[in-house]
């Protein structure tokens, strides 16, 4: 099946096409590219859940984890209701609002 992200499948296909009317022929070679789409789910690998005490300092690390995606170019936009926005380039903390 066609696949993007199969690094062997990445820069197109060049094809040879030649037809043929019954008295004449024609040939040429068309290149066909793929287009990435959004086909493949993020992984999360970390804790599902974590606390953190009332009192804890500035800056306590609460949880660590990592998200992966085959798919080119994809963003994260929300990670819950109080997260900061960030872009799937994004590593360090992720701030808490009050």
């Amino acid at each position: 099946p066609l696949d993007y992200e199969d690094p062997t499948q990445r820069d197109g296909f060049n094809i040879g096409v030649r037809v043929y009317d019954g008295r004449y022929y024609a040939t040429t070679r068309l290149l066909i590219r793929l287009e990435d789409r959004n086909d493949n789910a993020p992984i999360v690998s970390g804790p599902q859940r974590a606390q953190v005490f009332e009192d804890a300092p500035r800056d306590t690390v609460v949880a660590k984890f990592s998200v992966f995606d085959a798919d080119a170019n994809d963003t994260a936009t929300d990670i819950g209701k109080n997260a900061a926005c960030m872009n799937s380039a994004y590593k360090g903390v992720i701030p808490q609002n009050p």
